[in-house]
């Protein structure tokens, strides 16, 4: 099946990018986790923008 432990360690860090970064996971909405972080970091800067857009006063007179 392998020929060395440096073979094993190879495909073993291909499966782990593959099945950390690009198939869809059922807890994610069938998205891949790559995918879903750009998502939810574009939905963060969104609304972190949107509440940046409030003009808070103090009230010292």
């Amino acid at each position: 099946m392998f020929d060395d432990l440096d073979q094993v360690r190879e495909q073993t860090q291909v499966w782990m990018d593959d099945y950390n970064n690009q198939r869809p996971h059922d807890a994610l909405g069938k998205m891949a986790p790559i995918e879903y972080a750009k998502i939810n970091t574009l939905l963060e800067t969104t609304n972190k923008t949107k509440n940046n857009n409030f003009i808070t006063s103090s009230s010292s007179n």
